[in-house]
């Protein structure tokens, strides 16, 4: 909705309805967030901040949600979308899209802290990467840790060997052998 004009007709009523609704939010939200957004003079601003600000939270407080009721209802899904022409239906393209941006979520909070270098930065991404994206990079961080591992423990294998031999030639050298 645009601002009316100063002057207009409609102005007084319009200023009216954004004092009630930006006193409404303000009163609304913690005391933290309420300091943040006072200084705000359109109720449309202090409304576009929170939801930049708190838009991805939620996301993830949904999907948590979702996923205890998943867990309770024994693994079947939430996400159930049904359309009769859901190709021309924008709404349910939408609906779609946050279904499979709440797959991602859930995949990536159930991830353990060995994921955290790929899990907190694509949940900061807007809009969310798809599953097999994530799934690609979380599978590019196990191989890069296994990596690691593989090439930690080939040292230890070949430092293993290197001691052995040597007590093996020590004591075939004690034994006069």
């Amino acid at each position: 909705m645009n601002i009316p004009l100063m002057y207009g007709l409609s102005r007084s009523a319009w200023e009216h309805c954004n004092y009630l609704i930006h006193s409404w939010i303000l009163n609304s939200v913690s005391r933290q967030i309420a300091q943040t957004i006072v200084f705000h003079e359109y109720a449309i601003d202090v409304w576009i901040e929170l939801q930049e600000r708190l838009s991805k939270v939620g996301r993830v407080i949904i999907s948590s949600l979702h996923s205890v009721i998943n867990n309770l209802k024994q693994g079947k899904k939430l996400c159930l979308i049904t359309c009769a022409h859901p190709c021309r239906c924008e709404s349910m393209r939408s609906a779609r899209n946050f279904c499979l941006e709440d797959e991602v979520i859930q995949f990536l909070t159930r991830l353990n802290d060995t994921f955290e270098v790929v899990k907190n930065p694509v949940l900061l991404m807007d809009p969310l990467p798809s599953i097999n994206k994530v799934y690609s990079l979380v599978t590019q961080e196990e191989s890069n840790n296994h990596g690691v591992t593989a090439h930690f423990l080939t040292r230890i294998i070949i430092l293993l060997i290197f001691v052995i031999k040597n007590m093996v030639s020590l004591m075939l050298t004690r034994m006069n052998i």
